[in-house]
């Protein structure tokens, strides 16, 4: 459930940032969600599969007149934190294998939303250009921003990055990689690890067809080595 909040956030006001719960906003971040939810439904292979997994089927999405919010509805699900993630990393690498090849292109239907920020997913045939227009440079231009704001000293890296510099280094690190989109979940942390009678629930997406190496790099940036590890245990072992 989303309710709007008085004033702004403290978030720098770019383009990408929105007002956390502002009725328009909310409304848009909980429908991102449930086109989210139903995409990745259609790769959750039945109960009996090795690789199982459980998306929620979306409810209703209801916009609530006053305080002027948005509601989600889904089934209820007896959730669980995981004390180990290699489940999870069985069910994202079946996420990726059964939806890979299956869009022609980058991107998606709609933008969505990761925390606060939006992610805008304009359709693209090329990744390194869709990952750094609309992944990277969102991102840099914030940070530029606040830098501006703070009197903070930016790198020369990271203001040639945000200059659409420097860019062929990247695009090397994926000669001979299989360059062909699969489903992203798009916000892999670990208050989005869960289970449901012991098996592993992907929910509160960030959807986008991408690279796979977007949600595994997630992965490694906000866990702990030692989950990560368990993550990728799991993740390689059904992709082999």
């Amino acid at each position: 459930v989303l309710l709007p909040e008085s004033g702004r956030s403290t978030c720098p006001a770019e383009d990408d940032h929105e007002d956390f719960c502002s009725h328009a906003v909310a409304v848009a971040r909980l429908d991102a969600e449930l086109v989210g939810l139903k995409a990745l439904r259609r790769f959750a292979a039945a109960d009996d599969s090795e690789a199982h997994f459980v998306v929620p089927q979306p409810i209703e999405l209801v916009k609530c007149p006053s305080p002027g919010g948005a509601a989600l509805l889904l089934p209820w699900l007896n959730l669980k934190t995981p004390r180990c993630l290699e489940a999870h990393g069985t069910a994202v690498a079946a996420l990726h294998s059964r939806s890979l090849g299956q869009s022609e292109s980058f991107g998606f239907a709609q933008d969505t939303f990761c925390g606060r920020w939006r992610l805008r997913n304009c359709w693209g045939n090329d990744w390194v250009s869709f990952f750094q227009e609309q992944r990277l440079q969102p991102l840099l231009r914030a940070a530029m921003a606040a830098a501006d704001r703070t009197n903070t000293i930016v790198g020369p890296a990271t203001r040639s990055m945000a200059k659409l510099e420097g860019y062929e280094a990247l695009r090397a690190l994926f000669r001979g990689a299989d360059m062909r989109p699969c489903l992203l979940h798009g916000d892999l942390w670990r208050g989005n690890f869960v289970l449901e009678d012991g098996k592993p629930v992907l929910l509160d997406p960030a959807a986008s067809w991408g690279h796979s190496e977007m949600d595994v790099a997630q992965v490694k940036l906000l866990e702990a080595p030692e989950s990560y590890e368990q993550f990728m245990r799991g993740y390689y072992g059904m992709m082999r």
